[in-house]
């Protein structure tokens, strides 16, 4: 169904658009309740035998062996496509109405499953080509929503609780992309060029833009990255009091360096 939707997002407008996203809410209502009811039957039926088991990931991942086994054991049900067209929605309507985190935080998790089980399937899987085509279009649209998050902390919105929670996940996204995307060193100029491109004009440096386009030479990369996007989203964690997304930060600039 959500894949449905997605397809329909992609091109509708005014009325049948406000209908598509009504029914995208209703449908990721209708998937949260359902994956209570079915957290809230295994642990019941966990705690009769005496032991204690998750079937959801947990997006901080402090058992990464829990994690692992819930990813191989389940098959990813949304195209990426299909979930970068409703990030996009979800994305919008955020902007506009933070009671609409839900959503975010709904394709959020869509997106880690989506990375995450990207790195276990064969290189010749047709499901590589069919359901994740080229995952790297999902780090654009993350990176837009983390400045976004971090424009809104900054100007103390009441919804703090929320731009933490689905800070993280953002970030933790944007963690495992880089993972499934740093087995070369043209894969992590790639993963560069669009942290890069993410910066807004509020952080650029004109001049350095020009000596890099011009030269393009690594080091002078390495250079605008800790400037232009490194230092002052680390700097903004900081004040922000983010302690535990410095630390999925700091992970994500080592595994690229």
């Amino acid at each position: 169904m959500l894949n449905t939707v997605a397809t329909e997002l992609e091109k509708a407008v005014d009325d049948k658009k406000t209908e598509l996203e009504n029914e995208f809410s209703d449908l990721v209502d209708l998937y949260v309740s359902s994956e209570k009811n079915v957290a809230n039957s295994t642990q019941s039926d966990s705690t009769r035998k005496g032991t204690t088991q998750s079937t959801a990931i947990d997006p901080t991942y402090k058992n990464e062996s829990d994690n692992t086994k819930c990813i191989k054991e389940k098959a990813p049900v949304l195209a990426t496509s299909s979930i970068y067209q409703l990030f996009k929605t979800s994305f919008e309507l955020y902007k506009h109405d933070a009671t609409k985190s839900k959503l975010l935080n709904f394709v959020l998790n869509a997106i880690l499953f989506q990375i995450k089980s990207f790195a276990y399937v064969a290189k010749d899987d047709p499901l590589k080509g069919l359901i994740y085509g080229d995952i790297k279009v999902l780090g654009p649209p993350l990176l837009k929503l983390i400045w976004l998050l971090m424009k809104k902390e900054a100007k103390g919105k009441k919804d703090n609780g929320d731009i933490k929670g689905l800070f993280l996940l953002a970030l933790m996204c944007l963690k495992e992309l880089v993972i499934v995307n740093s087995h070369s060193g043209e894969e992590i100029r790639e993963i560069e060029e669009m942290l890069l491109d993410s910066v807004g004009e509020d952080v650029s440096d004109s001049e350095c833009d020009h000596e890099y386009q011009v030269n393009g030479i690594d080091d002078q990369r390495e250079k605008l990255l800790v400037t232009k996007f490194v230092k002052p989203l680390f700097s903004k964690l900081l004040h922000a009091k983010f302690f535990h997304e410095v630390e999925v930060f700091r992970l994500i600039y080592l595994k690229m360096g």
